[in-house]
């Protein structure tokens, strides 16, 4: 019988215990492969949105409001290709009985923005006409050309005609779905259009300016702060960075104590053992055979851990994707993201299994490998 084989029939000899140390390296793997895929969906979600985001810069007010006139020295900066001015206010929903918060826009330029996504209708509104978010239509229950009136604070009624409601909201930074919007147009007699801006979004003909264009508005425009998606992205980074470190912490600790498991499951056997090992000797078995056989274990307990790791790893990540999709409703602005695996992250699970398993495995094989004949042969 070769050592391989010798090795193998061992490891059915103490179930118990060899099924509770591959279940300990088999935890660390699959929390392993469950976080690095679910950290490489969640990049990759984060990095397609800020494509898809369409504002290159955002500008607020340090205090106050934005001056009119900044939305020309804006235009003026080169590298920017379209200006969205803003303005916040909030009305009532008549029927329904409960505030809306309004943005009025300037059509022309959030149509070359492409922050807002019609999914019926247009974003061209005229007189007393409105665009409504997805949450919000669904709430006031309209639809396209219904009529819906709105309270201002100073108690001033206005029908406004539904033109357009947008897509539902999945951008990270959007939040647009509860929101109604106006033309800045006519919106003079809803809130006070010529006291500024609330916001001003900024598309730039490449995202490769965002940077210089937010450090030209900071430097000509007083009492702004303007912040480019690169800056915005950078924050969220950290944020997931200081996040993935404790995960990875919390990791590196479970495969420790799986590292820590399968030494002590061989060294255990190395004592259960020592008459058969020393009978192996008498029968002219050398060290080096001794230690083939006890290595060998430890990498099939790698194997077999870290195979099941694997697979419990790749459908932990579509469990936590379920969960987010359909439980934890608080949090649409990561729904629709997947876990990604990479091709790398397979050998690259088996081969930590396989190598913890073998550096708990090389002492008690070491050990094994020295024990004296006459002295195993007398162990009870």
């Amino acid at each position: 019988m070769s050592w391989f084989k010798l090795a193998f029939r061992n490891l059915g000899r103490r179930k118990s215990r060899n099924i509770l140390t591959i279940i300990g390296i088999m935890i660390g793997i699959a929390a392993l492969i469950a976080i690095i895929s679910l950290t490489l969906g969640l990049s990759a979600h984060i990095d397609n949105q800020f494509k898809n985001l369409g504002v290159d810069v955002l500008v607020y007010p340090v205090s106050g409001r934005i001056s009119p006139s900044s939305v020309n020295t804006i235009e003026s900066i080169p590298g920017v290709f379209a200006v969205g001015p803003r303005i916040n206010f909030v009305m009532t929903a008549v029927e329904k009985n409960f505030s809306v918060p309004f943005y009025t826009i300037d059509p022309n330029a959030e149509t070359k923005i492409g922050f807002l996504k019609p999914l019926l209708g247009h974003l061209n509104m005229g007189v007393n006409q409105t665009v409504l978010g997805f949450s919000l239509a669904q709430k006031l229950e309209v639809g396209i050309n219904d009529n819906v009136t709105f309270r201002t604070p100073s108690f001033i009624e206005f029908n406004l005609t539904v033109v357009g409601i947008l897509q539902k909201s999945q951008e990270i930074i959007s939040f647009t779905d509860s929101f109604g919007f106006v033309n800045i147009e006519y919106a003079e007699n809803m809130t006070n259009v010529n006291s500024g801006y609330s916001v001003i979004l900024v598309k730039c003909w490449s995202s490769e300016f965002s940077s210089f264009v937010a450090y030209q508005i900071q430097s000509k425009i007083f009492d702004v702060s303007a912040v480019s998606q690169s800056q915005i992205k950078d924050v969220i980074d950290s944020v997931r960075g200081t996040i993935d470190f404790f995960l990875f912490i919390a990791v590196g600790l479970a495969l420790i104590v799986g590292c820590l498991g399968t030494a002590n499951t061989m060294a255990v056997a190395v004592l259960e053992r020592r008459r058969e090992i020393g009978i192996m000797k008498a029968t002219g078995a050398k060290n080096r055979d001794i230690m083939k056989i006890f290595i060998v274990e430890s990498i099939l307990l790698g194997l077999l851990g870290g195979g099941l790791g694997l697979a419990i790893g790749y459908l932990a990540g579509w469990a936590v994707k379920w969960y987010v999709d359909n439980a934890l409703w608080f949090v649409e602005f990561i729904s629709g993201y997947a876990p990604v695996y990479e091709w790398w992250v397979w050998p690259l699970g088996l081969g930590i299994a396989i190598f913890i398993s073998l550096i708990a495995g090389v002492y008690p094989a070491w050990r094994a490998s020295r024990l004296k004949p006459v002295e195993t042969l007398r162990y009870e």
